[in-house]
């Protein structure tokens, strides 16, 4: 029986795509505390990879520490394939990241100072 629950796990969490697989998108930008849209600068799918599918360990400072959001963040999301949803992603002026998946569960990036 443990075996049973343990492949079928197994099977649940394979079907999961991959970061990497997905293609991903921002929404908008939004001023902190009162979800008004603000004048914060549009990421490119590849900031967006380089800073979350690499741990914050590789954001470009061009990319990320030199703009000015006057207490703005991003939000997003990520796309399989098929165009469902994977996941929904913020990312504040600070350089910290969440990533929080359809099933629920969170990651939370920062980036390295």
């Amino acid at each position: 029986m443990a075996l049973i629950t343990l492949l079928s796990c197994w099977v649940c969490a394979s079907a999961v795509a991959q970061p990497s697989n997905l293609h991903w998108v921002q929404s908008f930008a939004v001023k902190e505390g009162t979800r008004n849209r603000c004048e914060a600068p549009r990421f490119s799918e590849a900031e967006l990879r380089a800073y979350f599918l690499h741990e914050a360990k590789r954001v470009p400072e061009e990319g990320f520490a030199q703009r000015d959001w006057s207490g703005c963040y991003a939000e997003g999301f990520a796309v399989n394939a098929r165009g469902e949803r994977q996941l929904h992603w913020q990312l504040d002026l600070l350089g910290t990241g969440i990533i929080t998946w359809t099933d629920g569960q969170t990651h939370h990036f920062a980036r390295e100072q």
